[in-house]
C-alpha cells in the first residue's frame, strides 16, 4: 500500500500548525485536542484541503486503468436485502421507494441499462436534497466491500480525480473545463479517509 509522500509526519506537523494559527481557541478545546478521535477528523480535513489543492496530478478520465473508479465498473454491494451490480445499479434504485422498480433495476445485466431505468421511475420527494449523500453511502460501500478496489484507490496517491466525460454532466463530473465534480471529491474523500484509517491501524494516531 502506497502512502503519498505529503503525507509523512502530515499529522504532527499539522496539529502544531494548528496549535500556533489558533493560540486561545486550542488552549480553550486542549481536552479535545487530546482526543483521538478529533484529531482523526482534524486530520481527514487537512488531507482532503491538501487534495483538493494538489496540482501534482490529475486523473481526468474513468477508463483504462482507472475505469475501477467509475460507478459502471462492476463491484457488487447490498442495499437494503438487494443485490447490485455495481453502484450505478445502487444509485438509479435509491431514486425510488418503489420495491418493484427496485428489484428491476438490480436484476438488469448493464450500469447503462440500470441508469436508463433510472429515468422513468417515480422519484422520492427529497432526491434532490439526498442525493449526494446518497452517492457517497455506495461509493463508500463499494470500496468497503472490495479491499482490492481500495488498494488501487490508495494507489492513485494525491491525485486530484475528476471524472471528465463528453456527456455533459457538470454535476458529477466535469465537461469541456466545467462541472462541480461531485464524485471526483466523492472519491478523494473515500481515499483520505483509507488513509487515515490506515495510519490510525498502524499506530501513527493516538
Amino acid at each position: 500500500m502506497r502512502v503519498p509522500v505529503w503525507a509523512c509526519g502530515f499529522e504532527s506537523h499539522a496539529f502544531r500548525s494548528l496549535q500556533q494559527q489558533s493560540g486561545s481557541m486550542v488552549k480553550r478545546r486542549s481536552s479535545l485536542a487530546s482526543n483521538k478521535e478529533f484529531r482523526v477528523r482534524f486530520l481527514v480535513g487537512l488531507l482532503e484541503e491538501n487534495e483538493m489543492n494538489s496540482t501534482s496530478h490529475v486523473i481526468d478520465s474513468f477508463a483504462g486503468e482507472y475505469r475501477f473508479l467509475s460507478n459502471f465498473y462492476p463491484s457488487t454491494i447490498f442495499v437494503d436485502g438487494f443485490r447490485y451490480p455495481t453502484v450505478e445499479h445502487a444509485f438509479q434504485a435509491a431514486k425510488t421507494a418503489d420495491s418493484a422498480a427496485k428489484q428491476k433495476i438490480a436484476t438488469v445485466q448493464s450500469a447503462l441499462r440500470a441508469k436508463s431505468l433510472g429515468r422513468q421511475v417515480r422519484l422520492r420527494k427529497d432526491w434532490e436534497a439526498v442525493k449526494v449523500a446518497v452517492m457517497r453511502q455506495f461509493v463508500t460501500l463499494k470500496f468497503e466491500s472490495h479491499p482490492d478496489l481500495a488498494e488501487m484507490l490508495l494507489d492513485t496517491g494525491d491525485a486530484k480525480l475528476i471524472e471528465g466525460n463528453s456527456w455533459n454532466d457538470t454535476y458529477w463530473g466535469v465537461c469541456g473545463g466545467r462541472g462541480k465534480n461531485h464524485l471526483g471529491k466523492i472519491l478523494m474523500g473515500i481515499r483520505t479517509q483509507l488513509l487515515v484509517t490506515n495510519r490510525e491501524t498502524t499506530g501513527s494516531i493516538g
